[in-house]
Parts: structure tokens; C-alpha cells; sequence
């Protein structure tokens, strides 16, 4: 669904939200399958709602160029300075630019939630059974 480019803008995103273990709380968002999760939600999308989503992608590439001093894209920023720039995002006045960047985060906590180790972690769910 995605191209090749946003799923490297979606891997890099992923990457600064939800770290590996040594920087986390369990499996990283890409070890628990967050990006096929996600681009399986995306095929079920209407039409329109479908090419929102790369949209978003390309707003969180794009952003830091703006943060100078080196004008760079998001992935090709270490993780750090990808976690500094999603942090500066999270609260950036322009509406638009925080929500698309709130979806992302939104979709990709929920799919990385789901993974049994980080409910496990957090005690989720433990209670129903």
C-alpha cells in the first residue's frame, strides 16, 4: 500500500516512538509488526481517507528542515535528533501539521498495544480473563 519512501518514513517514525527494549518498554514497534499492522488498516480504508495517511508521512519527513541548522529530513536524522523532532511536533501551533503527526502516534501505540508482550508488561487485559 505504502511506497517504498513513506515505508521508510513510517520505519523511521517508529523507530523514534517506540524504541527498541534498551529504550523502551518492551519490543519495538517495529519488532512487534506495527508498519504491517498499519498498512493493513490502511487497505481498509476509504479511498480518500487512504491517501491521507502518506500525507501525514511526508509532514513528519519534511519538518525538519525547518528546525535547521542542516537542512535534513526526518530519516536522515539519528534517532535521537527523530525523537527531538517528534517531541518539538507533539506541540507544534499549527493545527493541521500536530494532528496528522497525533494520528500517527495514535495508530501506532494501538497496534503496538495489541502485542502480548507489552499487554503482559502493563498488566492489560489480565484482569477479563
Amino acid at each position: 500500500m505504502l511506497r517504498a519512501r513513506e515505508r521508510r518514513i513510517l520505519d523511521a517514525f517508529l523507530d523514534a516512538m517506540i524504541p527498541p527494549a534498551e529504550d523502551g518498554l518492551g519490543p519495538s514497534a517495529l519488532e512487534a509488526g506495527v508498519p504491517a499492522k498499519l498498512e493493513a488498516m490502511l487497505e481498509s480504508f476509504p479511498p480518500t481517507q487512504r491517501r491521507l495517511f502518506p500525507l501525514a508521512l511526508w509532514a513528519v519527513e519534511l519538518y525538519p528542515i525547518a528546525l535547521g541548522p542542516l537542512p535534513r529530513v526526518f530519516t536522515r536524522l539519528d534517532r535521537a535528533a527523530r525523537t527531538r523532532a517528534l517531541e518539538r511536533l507533539e506541540h507544534h501551533t499549527l493545527y493541521p501539521l500536530r494532528q496528522a503527526y497525533m494520528a500517527l502516534k495514535l495508530f501506532s501505540f494501538l497496534f503496538w498495544a495489541e502485542h502480548p508482550d507489552v499487554a503482559r508488561a502493563c498488566d492489560w487485559g489480565m484482569h477479563c480473563a
